[in-house]
Formats: structure tokens, sequence, C-alpha cells
């Protein structure tokens, strides 16, 4: 099967990227501009710097945890109460809360909010590589450098339709 990341990796040109000086509503933005009829085409955008190089990821869900960084806290947060129970109040005041701060937030740098890469892969590593370290790292999104420069990025769903072409039957 001798094909390598290159032959299936998305070029940084179509993919979702920005530069680490803007911002959270960039980050919506370009996200929204890759979404098709409702649906999200890449659930994270890649940070680089004026060199190309990389500097980290922004996701969906760092995105939502940016509109209400005081509700949704990854340690902090209380449980949500619904309106069935005890304290219907307590959910009508984190939603008023929640969607007064969120328009706020969206002018905050997304250098805030970024997740680190676990791992990257380069053009001529074999694709087989690139599946071992996304089961590795848990990872759906690689990287691609080639001398630490972002040139693309493998997706597990590129990884996927190539195992099974040459797989299933």
């Amino acid at each position: 099967m001798d094909k390598t990341v290159n032959d299936y990796a998305i070029p940084i040109d179509v993919y979702p990227h920005l530069r680490e000086n803007q911002t959270l509503q960039d980050a919506i933005d370009v996200i929204r501009s890759f979404t098709c009829v409702d649906y999200l085409q890449f659930s994270e955008v890649l940070i680089l710097n004026d060199q190309r190089q990389l500097v980290g990821r922004i996701t969906v869900r760092e995105i939502l945890r940016g509109f209400g960084p005081h509700l949704l806290t990854k340690d902090e947060t209380p449980d949500f109460e619904g309106l069935e129970a005890d304290f219907p109040n307590l959910a009508i005041l984190w939603e008023d809360s929640f969607y007064r701060e969120c328009r706020k937030q969206t002018g905050r740098p997304i250098s805030e909010f970024l997740s680190p890469i676990k791992a990257t892969v380069k053009p001529s590593d074999p694709l087989l590589k690139a599946l071992y370290i996304m089961m590795r790292t848990h990872e759906n999104n690689l990287p691609v450098l080639e001398e630490n420069r972002v040139v693309g990025v493998m997706r597990i769903k590129e990884v996927f339709s190539a195992v099974c072409s040459y797989c299933a039957v």
C-alpha cells in the first residue's frame, strides 16, 4: 500500500487557520465559513505565527468555553439544574449571565484559548504512521510539517477512507 501522508493530507491553504494575534470572533468566522448547511466540516482552527510555524489549535470546545469562562471552567462548575429541578432559577440565571457575557468575549485574543499540539507528521511519513500516532494520542487531526512550517493537515477521516478502501471487501 506504500501510501504517504502527502497522498491524503489536506493542504493548509484549504484548512481553517489563523494567525496568533487574531480574536475569538475570527475563529468563529473561519469555522462558520467552512460550514455547509449547519454541518461543521472542521471543528478546529490551526494557529500559526507569521512564518507559518505552528503555535497551537483552537477547537470548537475552546471557543464555547471562551464565551463563558466563568461558567464553563473545567474544574469548578457546579451542576446545571434544569427547570424541573428544585432550583429552577439557577438555570435562568446561568442562561441570562451566559448570553450577556458571550458577546463581550469575542474580542479576546485566540492565544488565550489555544490547546497544545500533541503530535505532528511529515508529508513523507507513511500513512500507517499517521494512523498509529492518531490511535496513541487520541487525536483526530495531525498537522503536517515540512521544515517546521505547516503545509497541511492529516485527518482521521482521510486515514479511515484510505485504510478501508484497502482492507474492506
